[in-house]
């Protein structure tokens, strides 16, 4: 009897070790079989952006090539400068091969148009072509928004949400195409677009509005900054704070101008609006140009 307790006993000896062995063994190959998952995800995110790098080279040298096979080059703005609070705007582009003396004409066509207008092309020598556009077109400033909301009392006051982003509305376009008539034939280009936003930049200079709204405190605060380097931009005259509930306007609130560089390169407007007690749908900004003309933009 006591001969073969030993032997239990040996062999319960015998089976833990070889199960702590083979406990040891799994966890290695489990280590291992991480180790080679994690080598073969790096891999793959370096093949994958090895594969986007290349994609993106190849892209880049086919635009290169298309770019140097065309007989045109695009249309760039050389001038913006405003007459009577228009845009009057110099556009310019290169032809390859022309030949001296072929009429050269543009043609455009504003967002919403369906009939392109046609006006010739001025040669400035060298296949280099310049058109004069003094048509009114639609421009306006480009419209930077940041909204913080505070909440809570006293101390506690904290901003909840502080978000900045430049208010997206559909592009302003215009689309254009150019056509060469060298003796009986008539050769055009691709229909192409430039947007108005880069012809406004020449007219307006951006505005940065920061709104501060305590909802505790039930105020409104609004700053709002004009970089007007160029002095061929229009002046900033005048902006208001202009607030509804549904179709019912509850204020119109003229911004104070709180500080300017002396030069008036830059401007910095602000008012404060208590709506203690009122309830309100829309706030809007609206500005006012030495130029005569006046936008507005939604704010919250």
């Amino acid at each position: 009897m006591e001969r073969l307790i030993r032997i239990g006993f040996v062999l319960l000896v015998l089976s833990l070790i070889l199960n702590i062995a083979l406990f040891s063994r799994v966890g290695s190959l489990t280590d291992e079989m991480n180790n080679r998952f994690n080598m073969l995800n790096s891999e793959w995110q370096r093949i994958s952006s090895l594969t986007q790098h290349n994609a993106d080279r190849i892209s880049l040298a086919v635009n290169t090539i298309e770019t140097e096979q065309r007989w045109i080059t695009p249309v760039t703005i050389i001038d913006v400068k405003q007459v009577d609070g228009n845009a009057e705007v110099r556009l310019s582009w290169v032809i390859k091969d022309y030949r001296e003396g072929a009429p050269v004409n543009f043609h455009y066509r504003k967002q919403g148009d369906t009939q392109f207008v046609s006006q010739s092309a001025s040669s400035m020598g060298d296949g280099r072509f310049e058109v004069k556009l003094t048509e009114k077109l639609d421009t306006e400033p480009k419209w930077k928004i940041g909204i913080t909301y505070f909440n809570g009392k006293n101390g506690d006051r904290k901003a909840s949400i502080a978000s900045e982003a430049i208010k997206a509305e559909r592009p302003n376009i215009m689309e254009y195409y150019i056509t060469v008539k060298d003796g009986t034939r008539l050769k055009n280009s691709e229909i192409m677009v430039l947007e108005l936003s880069q012809i406004s930049e020449g007219i307006y200079a951006p505005l940065s509005t920061e709104v501060q709204i305590d909802r505790e405190r039930e105020t409104y605060l609004l700053f709002l900054t004009q970089g007007n380097s160029n002095p061929k931009q229009a002046k900033l005259a005048r902006a208001f704070l202009v607030a509804y509930n549904g179709k019912k306007q509850l204020i119109k609130k003229q911004l104070t101008l709180e500080d300017a560089k002396p030069d008036d390169s830059v401007q910095m407007f602000r008012t404060e609006w208590n709506y203690s007690g009122q309830s309100f749908t829309k706030v809007f900004l609206k500005v006012e140009y030495e130029n005569g003309k006046h936008f507005e933009k939604e704010i919250t």
